[in-house]
């Protein structure tokens, strides 16, 4: 179950936790959580891979050969933010705000345009508070919620008084919905059953 293990820690702490462990520093605790479940697993590569197909580009592009804003999505990066170290399961950077610089360390200083948590019980409330609450003041402009076992989609977009709700959506529903409305998402496709 995802919890805080230690105050004060550093990135040696989360070096030395067992491999099927992950680690993450968020206000100043280690928070740590088991290795995602298949369910999981699944929502976040198909996510991935959808919103890839439809609008991955390369570093530094503007825009696809249709003149649609390309994007970088990565899985699992580590965000060394601030004094956070911190794991989102599924970050993505407009292409033209990444240089080929940004491929050369095994971890990313540059802020997410979007970030998406898949839910699972071990890390709901570290998603839907701690990291909410981080990515708040980070000022990430869109952050999404997606519960596999659930079937729902929660897309937020960061304001200044606090995160708007862009959509709600759930089961079979097929959104186009900020910050890729120009792309159509069948949520069925995410579920694993």
């Amino acid at each position: 179950m995802g919890e805080a293990i230690k105050k004060n820690p550093t990135y040696e702490d989360i070096l030395k936790l067992p491999e099927n462990i992950r680690g993450e520093i968020i206000f100043n605790e280690l928070l740590t959580s088991p290795r995602p479940s298949p369910a999981h697993q699944k929502a976040m590569s198909k996510m991935t891979s959808r919103l890839d197909s439809g609008l991955g580009g390369n570093a530094g592009s503007s825009d696809g050969s249709d003149g649609v804003e390309t994007w970088l999505f990565l899985t699992e990066p580590e965000l060394h933010l601030d004094s956070h170290i911190i794991i989102p399961d599924i970050g993505a950077w407009k292409s033209k705000r990444v240089d080929p610089s940004f491929y050369s360390r095994s971890w990313v200083s540059l802020t997410p345009d979007w970030v998406c948590e898949i839910q699972s019980p071990s890390t709901a409330r570290i998603d839907r508070v701690t990291k909410r609450r981080v990515y708040f003041e980070l000022k990430v402009p869109y952050y999404w919620l997606l519960d596999p076992t659930a079937r729902t989609l929660e897309a937020m977009k960061y304001s200044a008084e606090g995160w708007l709700n862009v959509g709600s959506f759930g089961g079979s529903d097929s959104i186009n919905v900020e910050p890729f409305a120009e792309l159509q998402l069948r949520l069925e496709d995410f579920w694993a059953f």
